[in-house]
């Protein structure tokens, strides 16, 4: 698929359900749902909990709750997808100050 195409259809999504097994696994699809501002419904691990913050359902994998947070994001969409806006804020803001400090450290070494 050209990638166009690809990012078209990703924005136009509603929401991104990204499901792991475990726990400690980071799965790309959140990153990528998170990338692009679409809210996520993922499995609830701490991992995924504390690096999705924002805009996200956590669910157990059962279908039962699956269906009930589609349901909310559903309901929710504006809050949700402004809630996503935010950690992508928040996660540039982190990278950029990250950035920065690197920038003075070589700065200050040469």
């Amino acid at each position: 698929m050209a990638r166009p195409n690809y990012v078209g259809l990703v924005q136009a999504m509603d929401g991104a359900i990204v499901l792991v097994k475990n726990d400690n696994v980071m799965q790309r699809g959140a990153y990528e749902a998170m990338s692009w501002a679409v809210p996520i419904v993922t499995s609830d691990w701490p991992l995924l909990r504390e690096t999705f913050c924002r805009g996200t359902l956590f669910v157990d994998n059962s279908p039962e709750q699956i269906v009930v947070a589609v349901g909310q994001l559903v309901e929710r969409q504006e809050f949700f997808r402004l809630e996503i806006r935010r950690l992508q804020e928040e996660r540039a803001a982190r990278w950029e100050a990250e950035i920065a400090r690197i920038n003075r450290f070589l700065a200050e070494a040469s």
